[in-house]
C-alpha cells in the first residue's frame, strides 16, 4: 500500500496526464490505496469521486490493452 504523505502531488499530475498503460495502472494503485487506506477517513462525497476516477482509469487501461491486443 501506497503511503499518503510519500504521494507527490507533482506525481500524481504526472500520472493523470500520462495516457500510457504503465502510467494508468500507477495511478490506481495509488488512487486505489487512498481510497482502501483504513487509516483515513473519506467523506461520502469523497470516496464517490475516488470511486468515479478508479472506475475511468479501469475503463482506460482496459481500451488501451484491447487495442493493443487488437
Amino acid at each position: 500500500m501506497t503511503e499518503p504523505e510519500q504521494i507527490d502531488f507533482n506525481e500524481l499530475l504526472g500520472l493523470a496526464r500520462d495516457k500510457s498503460v504503465e502510467g494508468r495502472m500507477r495511478l490506481v494503485q495509488i488512487v486505489g490505496d487512498l481510497f482502501f487506506d483504513t487509516d483515513t477517513v473519506l467523506r461520502e462525497t469523497e470516496r464517490t469521486i475516488m470511486s468515479d476516477i478508479l472506475h475511468q482509469l479501469i475503463h482506460d487501461v482496459e481500451m488501451k490493452v484491447r487495442q493493443v491486443l487488437a
